[in-house]
C-alpha cells in the first residue's frame, strides 16, 4: 500500500485544499479515512460494525492530531500542504490497515486507485506491477508536473468557471498520463483495478 495513498492524496491541489478544509469540521476524515466513511464503500467492503467503530475511532485520532496543521492550512506553501497531505495520508493508512482484513484492503486499494485515476501511475507498486521502463516513469512526471502548475495557475486565477477548467484540465491530464502505457500495460493496468465502483450521487437540495 506504500505510495498508493500519496498518488490518492496529491490526485489535485483542489482535491487536496478541499479534504483537508473539510477536516475542521466534525466528524469528517480527511484523505482515504473519508472514502471509508461513505455508506456505500462499507457495503461494497463488507465492514462490519465494530470494523466502522474502529476505523471512526482509529481516523479520529488521526484528524484530532493535525487540527492546529489543519487551521493553518490557507497559509501554507504548495509544498507545505502536500507534506501535510501525505503525512495524514500515512498515518490515516496505517490506521485503516489496522482495522480491514487483507480482502478489504485489496478492494480498497482498487478503489483508491480507480479515485486516483491516472494519477495512480505515479504509485511505485503500480509502476513495479507494470513493469514501466526508466523513460516511461520521467515521462509520467512530466505530465504531473505540468498539470500541478496549470491547476495552481488556475485557482490563483479565480473561481469563475474553475470547475469546467479543472475537468478539462484533469481530462487531458489523463489521455496524456495514459498515453505513456504500452497497449499491454494498459490492459493490465486496466485489471488491476478490478471491477468499477461508483460512489452514489448525494440526493438533490430541496
Amino acid at each position: 500500500m506504500r505510495g498508493m495513498l500519496k498518488c490518492t492524496l496529491v490526485a489535485g491541489l483542489a482535491f487536496g485544499l478541499a479534504s483537508v478544509a473539510q477536516a475542521q469540521r466534525q466528524g469528517f476524515f480527511p484523505g482515504p479515512g473519508g472514502m471509508l466513511m461513505n455508506p456505500a464503500m462499507q457495503k461494497e467492503l463488507k465492514l462490519t460494525d465494530d470494523q466502522v467503530g474502529k476505523l471512526k475511532d482509529a481516523l479520529g485520532k488521526v484528524r484530532d492530531n493535525h487540527k492546529d496543521d489543519f487551521a493553518k492550512i490557507r497559509e501554507m506553501s504548495n509544498d507545505d500542504r502536500q507534506k501535510l497531505m501525505k503525512k495524514v495520508g500515512d498515518e490515516s493508512q496505517k490506521a485503516i490497515a489496522g482495522v480491514l482484513d487483507e480482502k478489504q484492503m485489496k478492494r480498497f486499494k482498487q478503489i483508491q486507485w480507480q479515485v486516483g485515476g491516472a494519477r495512480a501511475l505515479a504509485d511505485p507498486e503500480v509502476q513495479k506491477d507494470l513493469k514501466l521502463n526508466a523513460e516511461q516513469k520521467k515521462k509520467l512526471q512530466t505530465v504531473f508536473a505540468e498539470s500541478d502548475k496549470k491547476m495552481q495557475e488556475l485557482f490563483q486565477g479565480g473561481a469563475e468557471g474553475a470547475r469546467e477548467k479543472f475537468q478539462e484540465l484533469r481530462k487531458q491530464m489523463q489521455e496524456k498520463a495514459t498515453a505513456v502505457l504500452t497497449d499491454e500495460q494498459k490492459k493490465s493496468w486496466k485489471e488491476m483495478k478490478g471491477k468499477q465502483f461508483k460512489f452514489p450521487r448525494p440526493p438533490a437540495r430541496q
